[in-house]
């Protein structure tokens, strides 16, 4: 009498569509389980038995694919996990139980919980490949592990929003100045969400004139725009490079005619 008996699946709609590999994973759980359909749920113990000569699988994906289309559901007895063939269907002999049936959690809740932690593992390697890219491209490269610790922590934009504010920061006169000397630590500026700093709002800056005197009684200087415009675009985070001298506020062009009289 024959060990074990193989259905007809081919018109099964359960069947239809799967991967060439989830079929041959299917064919030898059948083979290995026991008469109830039962079999050991670890990945590592799957593969071992059902190809002792080695895998030209991936048996995890083969057992991810074969559950969401219910061919198996995975269970948990006594903190081991198990996997049930449905309607196994046996009845060849007197059947044999090697595996504990299934029963205290619920089965459906095992196998999401066994997609749930797939689903995990490839955010958190997409999570960790983000954060190297922000670090390669942040320029002070001090306290890794708190600038990780940072990043896990922080309610982040996606990684491209975060890549175009470093470059924007990079370009901006307080981290140039003094060889970088005022760019923040990486978890500062993650703590900080500097990724929504806008730079400076020229409309915000108010003159301040200690003298009380207005620029009218200071004495005249001929401005050269080209060479105001590069002061200016050297000194402050400008978007407008077709600002005239005479449109900035005050307490700026009383800034750059010091630096003129200074020269």
């Amino acid at each position: 009498m024959p060990k074990r008996m193989l259905r007809d699946w081919t018109d099964s709609y359960r069947f239809d569509c799967i991967s060439s590999d989830a079929e041959v994973m299917f064919v030898r759980l059948i083979m290995k389980a026991d008469d109830y359909g039962n079999f050991h749920g670890d990945t590592r113990i799957i593969e071992s038995i059902c190809f002792p000569l080695g895998s030209r699988v991936v048996v995890q994906d083969a057992l991810d694919e074969l559950a969401n289309r219910g061919l198996i559901i995975f269970y948990r007895v006594d903190e081991r996990d198990y996997l049930n063939i449905p309607n196994f269907g046996q009845r060849l002999r007197n059947n044999v139980r090697k595996f504990p049936p299934h029963g205290g959690e619920s089965l459906q809740d095992v196998s999401n919980a066994r997609l749930e932690k797939k689903r995990s593992r490839i955010e958190d390697e997409e999570n960790r490949k983000a954060f190297e890219s922000f670090w390669s491209a942040y320029p002070k490269k001090v306290g890794k592990g708190t600038a990780e610790a940072a990043w896990a922590n922080a309610d982040l934009p996606d990684i491209e929003t975060i890549l175009k504010a470093v470059h924007k920061a990079k370009q901006s006169a307080d981290w140039i100045k003094e060889r970088g000397a005022y760019i923040p630590h990486p978890s500062t500026w993650l703590n900080q969400k500097r990724w929504e700093d806008g730079g400076m709002d020229f409309a915000a800056l108010t003159a301040k004139r200690p003298t009380g005197l207005s620029l009218a009684h200071e004495r005249p200087i001929q401005i050269d725009e080209q060479d105001a415009i590069r002061w200016l675009s050297e000194t402050y985070e400008v978007t407008d490079k077709t600002i005239t001298f005479k449109d900035w506020p005050e307490n700026i062009q009383r800034e750059y005619r010091q630096q003129l009289n200074k020269a």
